[in-house]
């Protein structure tokens, strides 16, 4: 199953010196052959963090971007167009605990609407609040 990897997945994925980067790539060793996917949500993000002069290793935009491209280049990458929060065939919204979801609950039912899985470090994340979500659905690392 192709899994939509989150942008804190992406960035320890990418970055050595992240504190999930062994976990990450470990996990990733073992479950790469399905393939993975991102958005323009998880794409932008990852250029996004890398970027700031704040993040802990930063770089430039071009080279973040230069990275990602790799990435999608040397991989078995797909790109999906993301769900929308509002599309109550996919999600629903009642079961949102708080603003902190809606981007979590937004990738996640962009994973169930393409057959894939959304894999994440962040474990406060409400499945219920995606209609067809399984428990294959989410891999929390």
């Amino acid at each position: 199953m192709r899994a939509l990897l989150d942008v804190s997945t992406l960035i320890a994925l990418t970055d050595e010196d992240h504190v999930r980067h062994g976990d990450v790539v470990s996990w990733w060793r073992s479950n790469n052959r399905s393939g993975w996917a991102s958005c323009g949500l998880t794409q932008n993000g990852l250029v996004r963090i890398l970027s700031q002069p704040g993040y802990a290793n930063p770089v430039t935009i071009g080279t973040a971007v230069e990275l990602l491209r790799r990435l999608v280049a040397t991989t078995d990458h797909a790109f999906w167009h993301q769900v929308s929060l509002i599309d109550d065939m996919v999600i629903d919204t009642t079961r949102l605990l708080g603003h902190r979801q809606i981007t979590d609950v937004t990738l996640l039912g962009t994973a169930v609407v393409n057959g894939g899985r959304f894999v994440t470090l962040d474990a406060r994340i409400t499945a219920s609040a995606v209609k067809r979500a399984t428990p294959d659905s989410l891999v929390v690392l």
